[in-house]
């Protein structure tokens, strides 16, 4: 097992990249299933309704890679979680990775609206920046 704390977005639509290993190699998944829970505190079952099942891909079965994808309406409590991915593999249930998973509330990820639109910000409106204008730097690798 090994432990990686993770940082997710309230709201956002959150795929976390798995890279499974056994004894520092890479863990073949070949004929396994991984499940990615993410929930309020370890003490809490899997199956408690608060608990989020995340959908998982295997992506490389012989390198071990995964990617599980969790759903932005699923993570709609801020706050700090936690987190785990089992592997499942002939009827045994392994924990490969845990941590402690921080949601950041949506308000503390987006930036404050700026008093005038500078090069880079967006301006909605074609006037003083107002309420949902905010810095659109690096959107699909370029600057707005």
């Amino acid at each position: 097992m090994l432990q990686s704390n993770i940082t997710l977005g309230q709201y956002n639509d959150e795929t976390i990249t798995l890279a499974i290993t056994s004894a520092g190699l890479p863990w073949d998944l070949t004929g396994a299933a991984v499940q990615v829970v993410v929930k309020p505190a370890a003490a809490v079952a899997d199956t408690d309704p608060a608990a989020i099942t995340a959908t998982v891909t295997i992506t490389d079965a012989a390198a071990g890679l995964a990617a599980a994808v969790i759903p932005g309406d699923s993570l709609a409590t801020a706050g700090r979680w936690y987190w785990h991915a089992d592997v499942l593999l002939g009827g045994e249930r392994k924990t490969a990775l845990y941590g402690d998973v921080l949601i950041i509330p949506l308000s503390a990820a987006m930036p404050a609206p700026t008093a005038a639109a500078p090069p880079g910000v967006a301006d909605l409106d074609g006037g003083a920046a107002a309420g949902g204008e905010f810095p659109v730097a690096g959107i699909n690798g370029g600057n707005a």
